[in-house]
């Protein structure tokens, strides 16, 4: 690569860096949203599963039909409230997690063959 085809390649590069930057707040955003949304999800099913495997319910008491709609209703709120904490830190590993794999797949793009130095043709003198 002479210097040239290097000097214009570089703002074509920083150019798509910064598309992909604005590209992803979004989807960041998104992906933090589905994150902390899975993870009140699994805290409302521990809750009603440790409400159900109790005898008398969380109050103590027998349960009817309206109250144990309630409970359901507190605890799904409840779920909520401690996911946006990040009660459990599920939300942040995922979050994590899929940063990494998309690291591993732009890593994966640019070392692929044909943007190597060898797969190109050789420049003529």
């Amino acid at each position: 690569m002479d210097i040239l085809s290097a000097v214009s390649a570089a703002p074509a590069a920083s150019e798509a860096a910064a598309a992909t930057s604005a590209a992803s707040a979004p989807d960041h955003r998104r992906l933090k949203q589905a994150a902390t949304d899975f993870e009140g999800l699994l805290v409302a099913q521990l809750l009603r599963h440790a409400r159900q495997a109790g005898d008398g319910g969380w109050m103590g008491t027998g349960e009817d039909k309206s109250s144990e709609s309630m409970m359901e209703m507190a605890e799904e709120s409840l779920a909520r409230m401690m996911a946006s904490q990040g009660c459990l830190g599920l939300a942040s590993l995922m979050q994590q997690g899929v940063a990494q794999q998309e690291a591993r797949a732009a890593a994966a793009t640019t070392d692929s063959p044909a943007t190597t130095p060898a797969a190109q043709p050789p420049a003529k003198p």
